[in-house]
Order: C-alpha cells, then structure tokens, then sequence
C-alpha cells in the first residue's frame, strides 16, 4: 500500500491506492515449515492469491474546535473527520493543580475535562484495512506527532513486507503466533512482549499452520518504510495513512463512526480555530 501526500485544493482528485497482488509462493523453515514467500505489500495464504484489491484515496476533512496542542476523541464518520467537544474530552490550558479535596499543589498542570479512554469492545473491527486478511482497530492515531496504537487480527499466513522503523515500535501478542522471517526461532506468542529499536528492519509473518487468528497490540512511533524483495522503496505505512485508510474502510463497510483517541492540532495561540 502506497501513501501519497494530497493536493490542497478542495476538490482534489481522486488517487488509486493498490495492494501488491497477493503471492503463492513458500520458503521453507527451520522443522520443516513453510511460510509464504515474503513480497511486498501484506498477503494471505493460497487460497487468496488471485485476489487483488485497491483504495480510493478521498480527502480527508480534519475539524478542529481549539487552537493549540490537545489531544480528544476523534469520530470516524464519512466523509470527514470531526473532534468531539473540546469542554469535555480535550485538555485545557494549564492551571495551578490542587488535590481533590482542593488543597494547592506546588505545580502546573494540565487539567483534562474527562479521561482519554476507549474501550476495544467499542471499536470496530476494520476488515482487510492494509490488504486481504489483515484487520485492525484503531485505538490512538496522532498524525502530527507520528505515533499509532492499533489492536491488530491477521488470518494465518498474513504477513507484512520488509521494513525499517524510522522510531521505535512495542508489541505485544494476545493470541495466536507470528514471528520474523529473520529470526524464524523466537516465535512470539499469548503474552509475548516485544520491543523493536528504531533503525530495526524486519519482515512480520505469521505460520500458515495457525490455526487461529493472531491478536496483538501495538504501539508505533513513526512510520514503517516498507521495501521490495530487490530491496527498492515500495511504500510508507504511518498515523497518517491509518486514519485515511479508517475513513474509507468505515465508508465501504457501514461501519459508522469510529471513535479512537487523536493527536494534537497545532496552531497559533491569537488565532480563533
């Protein structure tokens, strides 16, 4: 999946964003197991590999109430994106901080008119969001300061293509199994925690003899630039093109809108938003 940067206008044109075509093809592992044949893009087992699927990339509308830094829910819902209101879920200016029982502390705080919290339970499951068997629920996209916590479900075979994190990376595994195709040996499954350096290339698969779903968590800063099995530049996956990708998946599948934590919305402090 390719991410391109769209044009200012209102009206911009429509881009066509295609999955690479699904791949057939085995590397045999240690013990004697095969895994599918890392190519770029995000693939399925067999059974899918004739199958071929493509986004249209429509403009993204970002609503924001407030001027400065605040994070809030953020509403899914086609065709744009709108925060919900400021007095409840953003940060406020900071203010002297006292205990709850209205006793003065020795600091400055950032009071918050409630909690920045979703439940999994209430986000849905966004299908085939980055490519046939690959799902995933948005829980904390910040696209300005290019960190993304998604709950993720890939289908036995799924897997990612080669690519180097520009930050670092925290998984943690709540079923199934999956592991790189560079360390074939340390598999990582329920309960498995993992942290991933910034500069660490990898490729992401998961065993064609799962015989469940793989479940995990996980919490990225910047972005993973994917390359080609000739080692070429073939695309960016970060905050950015998740929120996009949400927007028209939620669109396609009638899914409504989806709430999930945002980002900040840097301004100028005189300005009105």
């Amino acid at each position: 999946m390719r991410s391109r940067h769209l044009p200012p206008s209102d009206e911009a044109p429509s881009t066509a964003i295609e999955n690479p075509r699904i791949t057939t093809g085995t590397t045999a592992m240690p013990g004697g197991r095969k895994h599918p044949t890392p190519r770029p893009g995000v693939r399925v087992p067999p059974r899918a590999s004739d199958r071929r699927t493509s986004l249209t990339v429509k403009r993204l509308s970002l609503t924001v109430k407030t001027s400065g830094s605040a994070a809030g829910t953020v509403g899914v819902d086609s065709p744009a994106i709108s925060r919900k209101d400021p007095t409840m879920t953003l940060a406020t200016a900071p203010a002297p901080a006292t205990t709850a029982t209205g006793a003065p502390l020795p600091l400055v705080a950032l009071p918050q008119g409630e909690l920045l919290t979703v439940n999994e339970h209430d986000v849905p499951l966004v299908h085939d969001a980055l490519g046939p068997g690959v799902h995933f629920k948005p829980l904390r996209l910040d696209i300005e300061n290019g960190e993304w916590l998604v709950l993720a479900t890939f289908e036995p075979g799924a897997t990612v293509p080669l690519h180097y994190h520009t930050g670092t990376a925290e998984v943690y595994t709540l079923s199934g199994c999956w592991h790189y195709l560079e360390y074939p040996d340390q598999l990582q499954t329920a309960g498995s925690y993992l942290y991933e350096p910034g500069s660490s290339v990898h490729t992401f698969v998961t065993p064609t003899t799962n015989t469940e779903d793989t479940v995990f968590l996980v919490r990225v800063q910047g972005a993973n630039i994917n390359f080609t099995d000739d080692g070429q530049f073939d695309s960016i996956l970060d905050a950015a093109l998740i929120a996009h990708v949400t927007q028209l998946k939620a669109e396609e599948q009638n899914l409504g809108p989806i709430n999930y934590i945002g980002g900040g919305a840097a301004g100028h402090t005189t300005k009105e938003a």
